[in-house]
């Protein structure tokens, strides 16, 4: 009975033994698993340390832009193109010298001296075949004094023009449009016209001024053609030939607004004024030009 009783005893053992052993760590299989949300009060949360990514991160400043420096345009170098020679041809009038001036020179030592004024003229009656033409002087220093413009009829001694015209004036050339003003010539008639500077309050007879005659003259159809075909750059020598003295100055002045830094224009202008006896203002031309005197 008692050899019974240790029989049994032992094949328990043997039972028991040969039952796999459980992980410590694991739960009991017949305690519930934890769930999503609602994690297990002995199982401690872990927070994941995640570094912030670089575009998380804060953009640093980049301040204002500095303006980009761009070095300026160097100014627009004159151009000198080579232009023949304009030669002048004066009608042959036979008659005395109409050219005047008087006053006193402008000095750069007495800045309130009043300047030269020079009428763009001939020494004798000048010549334009147009209805209205353009009066050109020149001015040997600035005035802030006031001009005064005239055109006198000869024959019947009455003025057909009177402007004056306010300071401030620039040294240089200047022109009068007679057009502006609704002031025409007629042909054949001889008009004086002169400019003056008023140095006071009035107009005296000690006020610089200059003046010159201008007739109007019509053109002979071949001559009316020939100008209407010519080039801009062309129409000067043809005027010139043909004696206008008045219109070859306009035609000229004329290039010289459409493109100021062709400065072979104003060569071709001083020419013109050594050909009418005008050395000063040839001079003052070429100065500008920095063109030697031929």
């Amino acid at each position: 009975m008692r050899l019974r009783h240790l029989t049994v005893w032992i094949a328990l053992l043997f039972c028991v033994a040969a039952a796999p052993a459980q992980d410590k760590g694991k739960p009991a299989a017949n305690k519930a698993e934890p769930t999503a949300d609602k994690p297990n009060k002995n199982t401690k949360t872990q927070t994941a340390s995640v570094k912030p990514d670089s575009s998380d991160k804060p953009a640093k400043p980049v301040g204002t832009i500095a303006p980009v420096k761009t070095k300026a345009a160097p100014p627009t170098a004159p151009k000198r193109r080579a232009r023949r020679r304009i030669n002048l041809k004066l009608p042959k009038l036979g008659a005395p010298k109409t050219r005047i001036s008087a006053g006193t020179r402008g000095s750069e030592d007495d800045p309130d001296a009043p300047p030269k004024v020079t009428v763009l003229a001939t020494d004798h009656v000048g010549l334009t075949s147009q209805t209205a033409p353009t009066l050109f002087w020149h001015l040997s220093t600035a005035t802030d004094a006031k001009l005064i413009v005239a055109v006198i009829d000869t024959k019947t001694l009455k003025n057909v023009a009177r402007v004056v015209i306010p300071g401030k004036h620039e040294p240089g050339i200047h022109g009068f449009d007679l057009a502006k003003h609704n002031v025409t010539l007629k042909p054949g008639v001889d008009y004086r016209w002169l400019v003056t500077v008023v140095t006071g309050e009035r107009p005296t007879s000690k006020d610089p001024y200059a003046s010159a005659l201008i007739r109007r003259v019509k053109l002979s159809a071949d001559d009316a053609k020939a100008l209407a075909e010519a080039t801009p750059e062309d129409r000067p020598y043809i005027v010139a030939q043909l004696g206008h003295w008045y219109d070859v100055l306009k035609s000229v002045h004329t290039q010289i607004v459409t493109d100021p830094s062709d400065v072979s224009w104003r060569e071709v202008r001083a020419q013109l004024c050594d050909q009418a006896d005008l050395p000063d203002v040839a001079a003052a031309e070429r100065k500008l030009v920095k063109t030697p005197a031929p």
